[in-house]
């Protein structure tokens, strides 16, 4: 290749279980979800976006406040726990 690089554009799809595929950020691409699960997480985030403005001390209280419990748990908690 020398000096030059090659563009790439990257295809990425994250596998949200049962078979269910699709992209980043899983708020955006909930009809890729498990039809329960996206509706549980879409009427949460209309909950907590109702709600009036929380303390927020952690990445945790973030994800919480901003998308709900739901999805919070179920996505952005899940991949940012220390093992």
């Amino acid at each position: 290749m020398g000096d030059e690089l090659a563009p790439h554009q990257a295809e990425i799809w994250n596998n949200y279980g049962g078979q269910r595929y699709g992209r980043y950020p899983v708020q955006v691409n909930a009809h890729a979800l498990d039809p329960d699960l996206a509706t549980r997480g879409v009427l949460d985030f209309i909950r907590v976006s109702g709600e009036p403005e929380r303390e927020v001390r952690n990445y945790e209280d973030w994800c919480r406040a901003s998308f709900g419990d739901v999805f919070a748990e179920s996505f952005m908690l899940r991949y940012a726990r220390k093992v």
